[in-house]
């Protein structure tokens, strides 16, 4: 190899190596500008095309070259090298902009393999650019990846995938399985998630493979039944995601016609009938809960037809299929529906409770058991207009730690829907005698300075 230095060339000569590693150049703004005033000041590294020395491809100085043309510089010092080989050139162009860590992953390996299309070897390739053996061969996996694939997730700030990243896929041993990956992951930790879950199917694939031969030489079946059939138990449970060897899957040779396996969620259990055991006699107690659950389940289904047949006499009332009662008629049923309300067991709980709670003055739980009775007893036999204006008055409570009965919004206004109801309860109260003060209407009515005024909303 000879070396011929301080020759200077023309630019028109010079033409950009067609296996240049750096695919783009870069902003090359600062560099023209520092050219145009210093001019170059590192020699090109250029080889020659033929004999006649009229022609050179650049091997180092690619962005030089483009900046010295956009600078208008006419000549360039070179360093001219003769009798590199391809590989060798390629080679050279590595290590230059890898020390200079202008090369993405990609453009990285996708040089080392050229080299290696060359017919040089991983041990060839990284005693001539530096590398390690470790290195070539991780970059020669990048390479094997969907080039415009890879280019997008470098392009992504958000991914920011690194080589150790790259290498964790090569455990995934089908290229086409490894594109699906990295198309589809979001960021490294799922990364990781999918090459594990991907790796995992793979071994339940191969696992249920060996599993069904074994089972198709042995003369078992599969079935679809559940594993926690209660007719039948478990002789075998076999992991699929670990190795299938063939001891786990032996079984005693005069019952394997009593065998059938089933596959259940990366596991294979090996199941046989159980044997049938004489059910033990039942005993009082069991016959007399067979009775009490028919018994109760004919009162149930009773109950259902009463409710179908008591449905569609309201929906015909209401529907004004009947003659509606008279004031006088619907004041009494509205009474007896009341007093239905205060007597059925669970609503008892609701309405007699609040009711008593309502006429103590301290916590519930802090009050004697015999007050307590006695207050149930005064809130059960209770008028029914009593009762009513109770369960409405403590309706309208302001309970700590929620706002559901303020009146005012969220953003400063009055809640008209809650104000009219309250304002209606007043109204009630003072016809059995109760002064309202001016000040409740103020509120009420939105006329206090306190609410902020509703904005009204245009609409088209």
């Amino acid at each position: 190899m000879e070396t011929m230095r301080n020759l200077t060339l023309d630019t028109s000569q010079l033409h950009p190596h067609p296996d240049n590693p750096r695919k783009a150049l870069g902003d090359l703004t600062e560099l023209t500008e520092s050219i145009r005033k210093n001019g170059v000041m590192q020699n090109l590294t250029v080889i020659p095309d033929n004999e006649e020395f009229d022609s050179f491809t650049v091997l180092i100085g690619h962005r030089r070259l483009a900046a010295a043309k956009a600078a208008h510089i006419l000549e360039l010092p070179c360093n001219v090298v003769e009798g590199l080989s391809r590989s060798e050139q390629i080679g050279i162009m590595l290590e230059e902009n890898m020390q200079r860590n202008d090369l993405t992953y990609l453009e990285q390996a996708q040089s080392f393999q050229l080299m290696l299309d060359l017919g040089e070897s991983v041990e060839s390739v990284a005693e001539k650019t530096g590398f390690s053996e470790t290195t070539v061969r991780h970059r020669v996996e990048i390479a094997k990846l969907d080039p415009e694939l890879v280019a997008e997730r470098a392009e992504h700030a958000y991914y920011q995938f690194s080589l150790s990243d790259y290498a964790k896929l090569e455990a995934v041993p089908d290229i086409g399985e490894r594109e699906k990956i990295l198309a589809t992951v979001s960021d490294r930790r799922d990364l990781e998630w999918k090459i594990r879950h991907v790796l995992e199917e793979r071994k339940i694939k191969e696992g249920t493979e060996k599993l069904k031969a074994a089972m198709k030489s042995a003369g078992i079946r599969q079935t679809k039944e559940s594993r926690w059939n209660s007719r039948i138990e478990v002789e075998k449970e076999i992991d699929l995601r670990q190795d299938v060897k063939a001891d786990k899957l032996k079984l005693p040779e005069d019952r394997k016609a009593h065998y059938r396996y089933i596959l259940e969620n990366g596991t294979a259990y090996i199941v046989r009938e159980k044997e049938e055991q004489k059910k033990p006699e039942k005993t009082e107690w069991e016959l007399n809960r067979e009775r009490l659950d028919r018994n109760r389940k004919q009162v149930r289904a009773m109950q259902k037809e009463w409710q179908r047949q008591r449905r569609a006499f309201v929906k015909d009332l209401v529907a004004g299929h009947y003659t509606a009662p008279k004031k006088e008629d619907a004041r009494q049923i509205e009474s007896d529906i009341w007093k239905f309300f205060m007597q059925k067991p669970g609503w008892t709980m609701l309405g007699i409770r609040l009711i008593a709670e309502y006429m103590i003055d301290r916590d519930w739980y802090d009050t004697e058991e015999e007050e307590r009775n006695s207050r149930l007893t005064q809130a059960k036999h209770m008028k029914p207009l009593w009762q009513m204006l109770i369960l409405a008055d403590k309706s309208l409570d302001v309970r700590t730690g929620t706002d559901t009965e303020c009146l005012m919004e969220y953003e400063g206004t009055l809640r008209k829907d809650l104000a009219e109801a309250t304002m209606s309860f007043y109204k009630i109260l003072e016809r059995l005698g109760f002064q309202t003060a001016s000040e409740v209407y103020d509120v009420l009515s939105g006329r206090s300075d306190l609410f902020e005024e509703a904005k009204n909303e245009e609409t088209d």
